[in-house]
């Protein structure tokens, strides 16, 4: 589905679960590394970006988020993203592996 190279990302399960614990965000890391700064992004989008560094980057207790599950570099991965962030992430081409 998605590579880097030639390795692959291979999702087996996406789901979109509310939090009963508080994670970090894989989206998040994403932004930080991105380089892109606040003129990069739509107003609203930055608008976003600045509630989640409040949060810490978090996907907070009762939030909805994407839970991806699935390999990569054939090791068993589980990758979490704030619904907010992952949609800027997307729509900036911010993922490394997209």
């Amino acid at each position: 589905m998605h590579g880097k190279g030639n390795e692959m990302w291979n999702v087996y399960t996406d789901s979109e679960p509310q939090a009963k614990k508080e994670y970090p965000c894989d989206a998040w890391v994403s932004l930080l590394r991105s380089g892109y700064a606040e003129f990069d992004y739509h107003p609203k989008d930055w608008a976003i970006i600045q509630k989640a560094r409040a949060e810490d980057g978090r996907i907070l207790i009762g939030s909805q988020y994407l839970k991806r599950k699935g390999i990569w570099e054939r090791k068993p991965c589980t990758f979490r993203a704030r619904m907010d962030l992952h949609k800027i992430c997307l729509k900036y081409d911010l993922y490394d592996d997209e």
